[in-house]
């Protein structure tokens, strides 16, 4: 390696990687279904009275 001149980096190469095409698509072809939740929206807490 030479040493660079004042104010200026060495030159950089790159390599070059090509990839193999994916076997199947990249994006989902069908859509998750709906989140069912376990308890319901009206459920409630008790609170212990303080005597």
């Amino acid at each position: 390696m030479t040493r660079p001149f004042s104010g200026r980096r060495p030159t950089t190469a790159w390599a070059v990687v090509v990839l193999p095409e994916p076997d199947s698509p990249t994006t989902a072809t069908t859509s998750p279904g709906p989140i069912s939740r376990e308890t319901p929206c009206t459920t409630r807490v008790r609170v212990p009275r303080l005597v």
